[in-house]
């Protein structure tokens, strides 16, 4: 069971080369480390424009271009 390892994260990655956010999954154990990750993939390459987090219809965390926008 993954409930067993931390919370299951949607981290929805800005990224200048495509028309749409990237979706990826991230297994934390919690919402610090869930940031955390958010905060790599945002300096991973000069064309991740912003991260948001999620768990579920819940906003965590939104980085860069997605702090400006709405949940």
């Amino acid at each position: 069971m993954l409930e067993d390892f931390g919370t299951f994260f949607e981290l929805y990655v800005d990224d200048d080369r495509y028309v749409v956010p990237t979706l990826r999954f991230f297994i934390a154990i919690n919402e610090m480390q869930a940031r955390q990750m958010a905060a790599r993939l945002l300096t991973e390459s000069p064309h991740h424009l912003g991260v948001e987090v999620r768990v579920g219809d819940r906003r965590v965390d939104a980085l860069g271009s997605f702090a400006t926008r709405r949940s």
